[in-house]
């Protein structure tokens, strides 16, 4: 039991048993504060100047390598650092890398993504060209594509909660079955009256964000086959990487070919010009709302998000598309 001398603060706790070590033996210190012997030890070995494990010593080389590494804020942990300077020819353990860095004084800090940069000469070249493709179009023509994935958990599942003190904390609601399920959709816009304002497709995957290329190709192939694509549509996608690959290519080649529908790709980095991205964020948010009043069961998302979609009218797309300046 901790002796009620001892300071109740890590750090006053430490310099009180280091100024007892000037004048009494380990034993006596255990005895007078109550710590375990082996605590003791480890206070008074990382006094100022007796640190209890001095870093393995390292080249003035490995040393120049490990700040190298450092200040390019490419690697995150200790093992990386002693893989890359193999390869630069100063081996050294994580071990050893782990102690140097302490040595030093360095932590580990939280740190955010930098956000990629929009406004590069190429980017800006890219968005002239696609404003200079989309002046002349028609704008009944022009069709917005794109996928989104809805989850229970992330999208429809209210994560407030009212606490009132001094009474016991509700437990939260029961989710169901289908609460870790993900479905993706994939929706196409239009203004044409006799045409579905956004006609859609739901695929259920396994974990976010998993869809591929099958599910990009199946979508068109339906879309197509059921008459939503009309000679002349202007198909307007981002540059998801099944849009832009060799199967891609064939897909897009092929809609050209046999249905007359061309695809334009948006700059990169705009998704603020694809009017899609608001018939999304329309639908989760009547989603959220027919769950809170219980009009549907919150465990069934699939549902849900079927009722939200189908709200979504033609005046809707109209004024998304003048929101986004077309």
């Amino acid at each position: 039991m901790i002796a009620a001398a001892t300071p109740g603060l890590p750090q006053q706790k430490y310099d009180y048993v280091r100024r007892l070590g000037l004048q009494h033996p380990i034993s006596k210190i255990v005895e007078m504060t109550g710590l375990k012997a082996r605590h003791v030890h480890k206070i008074l070995s990382r006094a100022e100047g007796n640190p209890s494990r001095r870093p393995k010593s390292l080249s003035p080389e490995c040393c120049t390598n490990l700040i190298k590494l450092q200040q390019t804020g490419q690697l995150h942990w200790d093992h990386q650092y002693s893989s890359r300077c193999e390869k630069m020819g100063t081996p050294v353990s994580r071990q050893s890398v782990s102690r140097y860095f302490h040595s030093l004084g360095s932590t580990h800090k939280k740190v955010e993504p930098k956000e990629a940069d929009k406004f590069t000469q190429d980017n800006y070249l890219r968005l002239k060209e696609y404003e200079l493709n989309m002046q002349n179009i028609d704008r009944s023509r022009v069709r917005f594509y794109d996928q989104t994935g809805t989850t229970y958990m992330t999208d429809l599942f209210c994560k407030k909660q009212r606490h009132i003190p001094g009474l016991p904390t509700p437990p939260p609601p029961s989710t169901g079955s289908t609460n870790s399920k993900h479905y993706s959709w994939f929706g196409m816009t239009s203004l044409r009256i006799d045409k579905p304002p956004l006609f859609w497709k739901m695929y259920e995957t396994t974990k976010g964000n998993s869809q591929d290329g099958d599910e990009h190709v199946d979508f068109f192939m339906a879309a197509a086959e059921s008459g939503q694509l009309d000679y002349g549509d202007v198909v307007v996608t981002d540059n998801w990487a099944p849009h832009r690959s060799a199967r891609g290519k064939e897909l897009e080649d092929y809609l050209f070919d046999y249905y007359g529908v061309c695809m334009v790709y948006l700059p990169p980095h705009r998704s603020d010009l694809s009017p899609i991205e608001h018939c999304w964020g329309r639908a989760k948010s009547y989603a959220r709302y027919l769950v809170a009043e219980r009009f549907l069961d919150a465990s069934d998302t699939k549902d849900v998000m079927e009722a939200a979609l189908n709200r979504i009218t033609h005046a809707d797309i109209l004024a998304d598309m003048q929101h986004d300046g077309y």
